[in-house]
C-alpha cells in the first residue's frame, strides 16, 4: 500500500505552508443540520492539526467546544458535526451507501465491526486518494490506493463508501454547465458549454479500451448534482456505460449488453441513474443505484424508441415511447410510481411521423416534450397537474434532438442534428426562445445528447 502518514502537527504545518489542501471557506452547521462538505474536512483538520491521544473512553473539543469521543467513529461524528459520537455499527443509519467511484470530500469508509476513516479527496488520477483517520494516536491524514489491500490497517473489502444523509455540496462551478454528446461519423464526441454561453470545442471521447468494437450508433449523457457526467452509448450493437468526473478524468466502459437505443436520466437526490433502452424491438428499464449496482432489464413492451427523465418533484419517473401499442411513428407517454409500477401509454401525438423526441422535467415536475415529426420540431410540456399544453413549433429540418432543464434557472437547452450539422438554442423561463447556433462536431453528425449540471 503506498501510504504516508501525516502526524497531527506535521499535518497542521502543512496546511498553514499551502502543501496540504486547504478547506473552503464556509458558514457554520447547526449540530445535526446540515453541513457543506468544506466544513467537514475543516473540521477534521480542526483535530488531525492536534496532538490528541487515542482513547475510547476519552472526549475533545470540536472547534465550537463541544465534546465528542476520541476514537475512530468518534472522529468522523466530530466531522460531521452529528448531535452525538455514534460508533461505527450506528453512523450507517444516518447515511446512504454510494459507490466507491463516486466518493467525494467529507464522505467515509466504514468496516461497521472496528473502523471508519473519513474520505478527504482524491489525487489527479482518481485511484489514489487522502483520508483523515483517527484509529490511533494522532488522529492524522494518510493517503491510499483505492485497491489496496489494506487500508489503515484493516482489509479493503470490509469497508462500505457512505454519504451522510445531511451532507450538502459547496457552490459548485459545475453547476449550470452543460455537457453534450454527439455521434459524427460513427464516432463520440464530448464539449462543454459554460455558463457564460462558451463552448470548450468537441474533443474526441477516446474509446476506453473498446477500439474496434464498432461504430457509434445511439448516445444519451445524464449529469449528477456534483457535475459528473454519466455517459450510456450503443457501439456495435452493444450498449455501454462509463463515467467523466469533475476533475476531467474518465472511467473505463462497461457493457450492459446488446441494444439499438438508449436514453438516461438521474435522480439526483439519491444519486440514482435510471436507464430505459430498445432491444430487439422491446422497450426495456433498468435502475443504476448508487453504489454502482445495477438491477435486472424489466421489459416494457414493444416499441422502437424510447425518452426518459426523472421527475424528481413527484418521486416518479416519466417516459415517452415510439412504436408502442404496434403503432408507426405514434409517440406515448407513461409514469414509473415511486413504488415501481407503471401506468400505462397515454397518446402523446399520433401523426404517425414522429421520428425522435426528448423528455426532461424541471424540479417543479413539468415535462417538457420534444419532437421530431416529418422533419419538424415541436414542443409541449405535460404540467406537474397532469395535464397537457398545445404543441409548439421550435425549428424544423431536423433529424434528432435533445433537450436538458436547466434547475438553477429553468430554462431548457435544446439541441438538434439538422443536415448533418448540430446546432443549439435555449427555451428561456418565461417561455421565449434564443436563435439557433451552429456548434458542430467533426464529420456528419448522427445523434446528439445534452445534459445540464
Amino acid at each position: 500500500m503506498r501510504r504516508r502518514l501525516l502526524l497531527g502537527i506535521l499535518g497542521g504545518a502543512l496546511m498553514a505552508l499551502g502543501l496540504w489542501p486547504a478547506s473552503a471557506a464556509h458558514a457554520d452547521s447547526a449540530v445535526g443540520g446540515p453541513i457543506q462538505r468544506s466544513e467537514v474536512i475543516s473540521r477534521a483538520h480542526f483535530w488531525t492539526s492536534q496532538y490528541l491521544e487515542y482513547d475510547q473512553g476519552g472526549q475533545a473539543k470540536d472547534p465550537q467546544g463541544r465534546l465528542y469521543r476520541t476514537d475512530c467513529s468518534g472522529f468522523v461524528s466530530m466531522a460531521l458535526h452529528l448531535s452525538s459520537s455514534l460508533v461505527t455499527q450506528e453512523l450507517p443509519s444516518v447515511a446512504t451507501q454510494i459507490s466507491r467511484s463516486n466518493l467525494q470530500p467529507g464522505d467515509f469508509l466504514d468496516y461497521t465491526a472496528d473502523h471508519v476513516i473519513l474520505f478527504d479527496h482524491w489525487e489527479s488520477d482518481h485511484e489514489h486518494f487522502w483520508y483523515d483517520t483517527f484509529g490511533a494516536t494522532p488522529p492524522h491524514a494518510a493517503e491510499a490506493d483505492i485497491d489496496d489491500s489494506y487500508i489503515d490497517g484493516w482489509p479493503n473489502g470490509d469497508y462500505v463508501a457512505y454519504r451522510y444523509d445531511n451532507i450538502r455540496d459547496d457552490s459548485n462551478p459545475e453547476v449550470g454547465r452543460a455537457h453534450a454528446v454527439s455521434i459524427a461519423g460513427g464516432q463520440l464526441y464530448h464539449t462543454v458549454r459554460n455558463v457564460d454561453g462558451t463552448w470548450t470545442g468537441w474533443q474526441p471521447l477516446d474509446a476506453g479500451g473498446l477500439s474496434g468494437a464498432g461504430a457509434a450508433t445511439s448516445v444519451t449523457d445524464a449529469t449528477d448534482g456534483s457535475g459528473n457526467l454519466q455517459v450510456v452509448a450503443v457501439i456495435g450493437g452493444t450498449i455501454y456505460h462509463r463515467i467523466r468526473y469533475t476533475d476531467g478524468s474518465w472511467s473505463g466502459w462497461g457493457s450492459l449488453g446488446p441494444g439499438t437505443q438508449v436514453s438516461a436520466s438521474i435522480d439526483r437526490r439519491a444519486n440514482v441513474l435510471h436507464l430505459a433502452a430498445v432491444i430487439n424491438g422491446t422497450i426495456y428499464h433498468r435502475i443504476r443505484w448508487a453504489d454502482g449496482s445495477w438491477s435486472p432489464w424489466a421489459s416494457l413492451g414493444a416499441g422502437t424508441g424510447v425518452w426518459i427523465s426523472v421527475d424528481q418533484a413527484h418521486n416518479v419517473v416519466q417516459m415517452l415511447g415510439l412504436g408502442v401499442n404496434g403503432t408507426t411513428g405514434s409517440l406515448y407517454h407513461r409514469v414509473r410510481n415511486a413504488d415501481g409500477t407503471w401506468t400505462g401509454w397515454g397518446l402523446v401525438d399520433g401523426s404517425g411521423s414522429v421520428t425522435s423526441a426528448a423528455a426532461t422535467a424541471d424540479d417543479n415536475g413539468n415535462l417538457q416534450v420534444l419532437e421530431v415529426s416529418g422533419g419538424a420540431i415541436n414542443h409541449r410540456i405535460r404540467y406537474s397537474d397532469g395535464t397537457w399544453s398545445g404543441w409548439g413549433d421550435a425549428g424544423n429540418g431536423a433529424s434528432a434532438v435533445a433537450g436538458s432543464v436547466n434547475f438553477t434557472w429553468n430554462d431548457m437547452q435544446t439541441m438538434v442534428v439538422a443536415g448533418g450539422t448540430v446546432e443549439h438554442r435555449v427555451r428561456n423561463a418565461d417561455g421565449t426562445w434564443t436563435n439557433w447556433a451552429v456548434v458542430t462536431p467533426p464529420g456528419t453528425a448522427t445523434a446528439i445528447a445534452i445534459s445540464v449540471v
